[in-house]
């Protein structure tokens, strides 16, 4: 994974403006909307803490609470095809906590996916 992408941290939503423009997300998907935005899509969102195995797939800005992270994926590397990955693997191995399930960005970094060139990957 630490070649396919990079893992961004969410933020606290609370002190935000309301708005409407854009989605806030946490593992549980859209929790309200904001006026500002703190990423931008195509990503892949993967829960941190909770919902640890429902990835979503974002297109557009949005803002990410830090209850899940944000995944860019790299330069060369098609957003669907990781995101099938995501969906296709189960992430509750990567669980690290014994009450609510919970993933560390070094544990996320540490999945392994069979590459593929672009032109595949697009395939």
């Amino acid at each position: 994974m630490e070649e396919l992408a990079v893992v961004h941290y969410g933020k606290d939503y609370k002190a935000n403006p309301k708005g409407d423009e854009f989605p806030i997300y946490g593992t549980g998907g859209i929790m309200g909307y904001t006026s500002l935005k703190l990423n931008s899509g195509p990503a892949i969102l993967s829960g941190r803490k909770g919902s640890i195995n429902n990835p979503l797939f974002i297109e557009g800005d949005f803002w990410n609470v830090d209850t899940i992270f944000c995944v860019k994926p790299r330069e060369g590397i098609v957003p669907k095809w990781l995101y099938y990955n995501f969906i296709n693997t189960d992430l509750t191995k990567l669980n690290e906590a014994t009450g609510v399930p919970s993933v560390s960005a070094s544990n996320l970094y540490r999945l392994t996916f069979k590459y593929f060139d672009y032109s595949q990957q697009k395939k």
